[in-house]
């Protein structure tokens, strides 16, 4: 309750210490939603999203957003005083220092200095809290409606080196977590949009997919569109300081059991777009791994191909609409629904006849038991209802057949 009110008055505050954001022609009225693309980076299979001509790692568990700056006017920082500044949260854990956590904020020659986290490379670093301008786009579900101007978005300045590790032409990262000073919350605060945002993680790097900020509808082609929001199963949404988490209950693998220590679950299940395969405690792996074979033990085995353990010869194998047809794996959550991982989503196909089971070992000491990879999201639509506490998911949506790259990024006749 306590960090639900610290919430509700520095984005109050927020909204009325700002100047209001400028509104394009076009867009007369505040949006009830932005959009932006979402693009597969195919060498780290990163996903990237556009901030004006910029371009940014998507991170769904990061506090704060960070870019390199070349230049910045001292008159864009922020000082310790500033609201912004105050409401920074501690370090985050993989950058405490081994006497403790000193709180994340503190200040130099008058600035709020904050200390970062790369998770790709595992790096972290000070920097300065600053503003920026950034354009965003409206949309009333179906097109993109106009532009809107931010003009005091709240980033952080780091040096050159926290880029390492990020994808190429990456010059920052986009945080989505519950931060208070993470892009969703900003954007509640600035427009008054609703505390929710989407997901549809592209599956190809030659078309993109599309991030929703604010209320539904969400259309996807073919003609005349299939709204989203309206196919969603949901389950409760848990929020922790390094991001979003769901409970998963159980696995199958071609509705076999997977045998493990249910206890292992009991922290969550973390969902993460900055690691590209989903990663299994070393108990559960093994576990995992056993069921796999023994529900695909008709298929011929090749050489694994790392990061993988298991990889499959799939010249034979034929294909469908969902992908290799190897059964379905299935998180067993909440009330009794299931996530329904096809081929497309389970299998990662590395040569043309060779593909992999796309799951991977993270070790005895791994802190998730089970950590959800961003390629076992792709083309499956999910709604971060962070106001209501539920994650909204399709499971495949190539099952409805369309996919993440089927927004009409299009603009919309006026």
């Amino acid at each position: 309750m306590a960090i639900k009110a610290t919430f509700v008055v520095f984005t109050t505050l927020l909204f009325f210490s700002l100047n209001r954001a400028q509104l394009s022609p076009e867009t007369s009225t505040p949006p009830r939603a932005l959009v932006a693309p979402l693009s597969l980076d195919p060498s780290t299979s990163q996903v990237t999203i556009p901030l004006d001509n910029d371009s940014y790692v998507l991170d769904l568990g990061g506090a704060i957003p960070w870019s390199f700056c070349h230049g910045l006017s001292s008159g864009l920082l922020l000082s310790c005083r500033a609201r912004a500044c105050l409401a920074a949260e501690q370090l985050p854990d993989a950058c405490a220092s081994p006497i403790g956590r000193p709180p994340l904020h503190q200040c130099y020659q008058a600035n709020c200095v904050v200390w970062l986290h790369n998770p790709v490379a595992n790096t972290c670093a000070s920097s300065k809290l600053a503003l920026k301008t950034v354009t965003l786009t409206p949309t009333n579900g179906l097109n993109p409606t106009g532009s809107v101007v931010f003009p005091h978005f709240i980033s952080s300045c780091v040096p050159r080196r926290l880029l390492g590790g990020l994808a190429k032409g990456a010059k920052g990262l986009a945080t989505l977590g519950p931060s208070e000073l993470a892009i969703p919350s900003q954007l509640h605060a600035r427009f008054g949009l609703r505390r929710k945002f989407a997901l549809c993680l592209p599956s190809t790097p030659r078309a993109p997919g599309a991030a929703f900020f604010g209320s539904e509808p969400f259309y996807l082609l073919p003609p005349p569109g299939i709204e989203v929001s309206r196919r969603l199963l949901y389950v409760p949404l848990m929020t922790k300081p390094d991001g979003y988490y769901i409970q998963v209950q159980a696995i199958t693998i071609s509705l076999n059991g997977v045998n493990f220590n249910s206890s292992l679950l009991s922290r969550g299940t973390k969902l993460s777009t900055v690691h590209p395969y989903t990663t299994l405690a070393t108990p559960i792996y093994k576990a995992f791994v056993e069921t796999f074979n023994e529900a695909t033990g008709g298929i011929p085995r090749v050489r694994a191909v790392e990061p993988f353990d298991v990889c499959l010869n799939t010249s034979k194998l034929g294909s469908t609409r969902v992908g290799l047809p190897v059964g379905p794996i299935n998180l067993v959550l909440a009330n009794g629904l299931n996530w329904v991982m096809v081929g497309a989503n389970t299998m990662k196909q590395v040569s043309n006849d060779v593909a992999c089971l796309a799951f991977v070992d993270g070790g005895m000491d791994a802190k998730n038991a089970i950590l959800l990879g961003s390629y076992q999201m792709q083309d499956n639509f999910l709604l971060f209802d962070v106001g209501a506490s539920k994650l909204g998911f399709t499971s495949s949506l190539l099952f409805q057949q369309t996919t993440c790259s089927n927004f009409n990024f299009t603009s919309a006749s006026l």
